[in-house]
């Protein structure tokens, strides 16, 4: 049975495929399908691959078409992606090993208060040990805004005691998606202002639509940027750091492309074919040297490039550990050998 395959309940059946009913018991994994029992009414069943070290497929889950709920599993055992959604967080993974993490509930410009931002780490942190997510897609909810910035009508209200506890919790956040296992990619639509700009370069990736526009305009309301406002000197250099944050200007989405504040600019209309294709693309590699690559990316920022290349030595020999060289280089091969 191929990943994403749709059956019916017959084809489905634990008769059918020699596995007793699983209601109130654990799934465990197996070397084939694995059937959930709603006990609806003709339900379709849904399967998702889960890959081990090496990348080769050690189980599955399924899922109702009622609810669409999704199974993935984590250590050896299920995990509802439905359990890993919050008010403020929609989590969706893809039979490829995609997951999307949606803003929702936050007003139409996506802003970031304490419970958005707590509920966007904990759905991160849920994801985190899902050894079949291969890439992560951040979003915002609707066209206009992936992040207006945080929430002004709560800082409104704050003294320094609170302030440092809710900026701490974006610092959290923003460092929960720089050092989360896999990339994460996020697609920019609309305003990308402030605390949602931090947000974006907090992640590896960023495509933006043409019509996206970007800004730190913290001046402009009395208070400094902060946090992985720190980032922005490395990202776009000490000079263009210094008149985002001095100045509070927007830049369009062009701009932004030659400075190197993101990756690619697309049409609107075209963004969701562009993130889509990148991280499917992504999602195509090995599991554990994407993993791998990114962690030496993290640690090359602290480190000199004397020091970066000296580490990196016994990294490209751990590669070899975990399969994935010989099985990607013995494919290339074999599809050199027949062309």
């Amino acid at each position: 049975m191929r990943p994403g395959h749709e059956v019916t309940d017959w084809q489905a059946s634990p008769e059918r495929n020699g596995h007793p009913p699983l209601r109130n018991r654990p799934i465990k994994p197996a070397s084939g399908p694995v059937p959930v029992v709603s006990g609806r009414n003709r339900p379709v069943y849904v399967v998702i691959p889960v890959y081990s070290v090496r990348g080769a497929p050690v189980a599955w889950a399924s899922a109702t078409a009622r609810t669409r709920r999704q199974w993935i599993f984590r250590g050896g055992s299920a995990v509802d992606t439905e359990q890993l959604s919050h008010p403020h967080a929609r989590v969706h993974v893809t039979s490829e090993g995609v997951a999307t993490i949606c803003i929702t509930g936050a007003g139409s410009l996506n802003v970031l208060g304490s419970a958005v931002i707590a509920d966007l780490t904990r759905a991160f942190n849920g994801l985190a040990a899902a050894e079949a997510v291969r890439v992560v897609v951040l979003r915002g909810d609707g066209e206009r805004a992936f992040v207006a910035g945080a929430d002004i009508a709560e800082m409104a209200e704050l003294d320094n005691t609170r302030a440092q506890h809710f900026i701490a919790g974006l610092a959290e956040l923003c460092d929960t998606v720089r050092f989360f296992p896999v990339p994460v990619i996020a697609r920019l639509g609309g305003h990308c202002l402030g605390a949602g700009l931090e947000l974006a370069a907090s992640c590896d990736l960023r495509i933006a639509a043409d019509s996206a526009r970007f800004a730190m305009p913290e001046v402009a309301v009395g208070i400094p940027s902060v946090v992985h406002a720190a980032l922005l000197p490395a990202l776009i250099g000490g000079s263009r750091a210094q008149w985002l944050l001095l100045t509070g200007e927007a830049i369009d989405a062009d701009t932004a492309r030659e400075w190197g504040l993101v990756h690619q600019v697309v049409s609107a209309d075209n963004l969701d074919l562009a993130v889509q294709a990148l991280a499917a693309r992504m999602a195509g590699f090995g599991p554990q040297a994407l993993q791998q690559q990114k962690r030496l990316l993290r640690r090359w920022e602290r480190m000199s490039v004397e020091e970066a290349i000296a580490d990196s030595v016994p990294e490209f020999g751990a590669a070899f550990d975990t399969g994935e060289p010989q099985q990607h280089m013995r494919a290339f091969l074999a599809r050199k050998r027949q062309s």
